[in-house]
């Protein structure tokens, strides 16, 4: 009969704190990883909208994206929820997408608008 003191037991508490160890560094791993890399493609997103317009054709969406790069800018400043600051980041770059495109289609739409009706006086 084995005694509960046996090395079989010390080598699953062994397992244990491996385990625990790998899962707290892990995580504090992700915790403690800026988000810089979010931000600079949020960034990047935000000034091609710009470019495309989108305070003009898609405010609201451009509006969402601007404030979510804010928030997550400032997240990073004050060094307070990095994960935070990371999916700010990325919906940020997402927004700014949407705006970009939306600003996109919008003046594709006002063009075609214009065609037609030159194309209407054309005909008259």
């Amino acid at each position: 009969m084995r005694s509960l003191g046996g090395r079989g037991v010390e080598r699953r508490a062994g397992l244990a704190m491996l385990m625990l160890f790998w899962c707290v560094t892990t995580n504090v791993g992700c915790a403690t990883t800026p988000p810089q890399p979010a931000i600079d493609q949020a960034s990047r997103a935000v000034e091609l909208a710009e470019r495309a317009q989108a305070r003009r054709y898609a405010p609201s969406e451009m509006a969402l994206a601007l404030d979510e790069l804010r928030q997550a800018q400032e997240a990073v400043r004050k060094r307070s929820d990095w994960i935070e600051a990371r999916r700010l980041g990325e919906k940020a770059t997402v927004d700014a997408e949407l705006a970009t495109e939306r600003s996109r289609v919008e003046q594709i739409r006002i063009s075609l608008q214009e065609l037609r009706r030159s194309v209407e006086e054309a005909d008259q």
